[in-house]
């Protein structure tokens, strides 16, 4: 009788499983048994991949920001005007916002900013996680609202450091209510409204 080789196991799949369970019911509501089923893991497996529910929700976070990085990147990449470019980044943000759930009942949010209401003030790790990422992101938006500025200094006024937190408190606050179901198009329309009394 041959015996049959064990099932190989694609970390990077099993993550995106599990990623999709913790933007879905957050960190707190998301259950081992959840993300068994998600994975079709059992608990031992998950912990060896990847530690304990802690470290998973770690690696399945930085999966989502590294992911939302590569993307604001790339868009940044196919706009050659800074503007067009940097309210590109923004709306496909807000797209990510209005992905529903598996269901298709509720609206997710952002999970960064979910994480950051939810689990960031009583975790310095995931805390320190967000924080370092949200850096880089804030860094690579600096300098494309630079180029706004030197290319149209009458059109922006404030300055850059002060624009940027302007559209990140936005940002964040969009993506809360977005989560509470607000509708995605009042959704969009604020946004345009807010950039164009930014000067963007």
């Amino acid at each position: 009788m041959t015996v049959g080789r064990p099932r190989k196991i694609d970390p990077d799949i099993i993550l995106e499983n599990a990623m999709q369970v913790f933007w879905e019911k957050g960190y707190e509501g998301s259950s081992m048994a959840d993300i068994m089923r998600a994975t079709g893991m059992h608990k031992g497996s998950l912990y060896q991949t990847f530690g304990d529910k802690k470290s998973l929700f770690m690696a399945a976070l930085e999966r989502y920001l590294d992911g939302m990085f590569v993307e604001q990147q790339q868009i940044i990449k196919t706009h050659d005007d800074p503007t067009a470019a940097i309210r590109a980044v923004l709306f496909h943000l807000l797209e990510y916002a209005h992905i529903n759930d598996q269901g298709g009942q509720q609206q997710r949010g952002c999970m960064a900013v979910n994480s950051l209401v939810d689990s960031a003030p009583y975790d310095d790790d995931i805390c320190q996680l967000l924080e370092q990422k949200k850096q880089r992101m804030i860094g690579s938006m600096v300098q494309v609202i630079e180029q706004i500025q030197a290319a149209n200094p009458q059109q922006l006024t404030r300055p850059v450091e002060v624009v940027t937190a302007l559209i990140g408190v936005a940002m964040e606050g969009l993506s809360i209510e977005m989560k509470n179901n607000m509708d995605p198009d009042m959704a969009k329309a604020v946004l345009d409204q807010q950039l164009q009394l930014l000067g963007i």
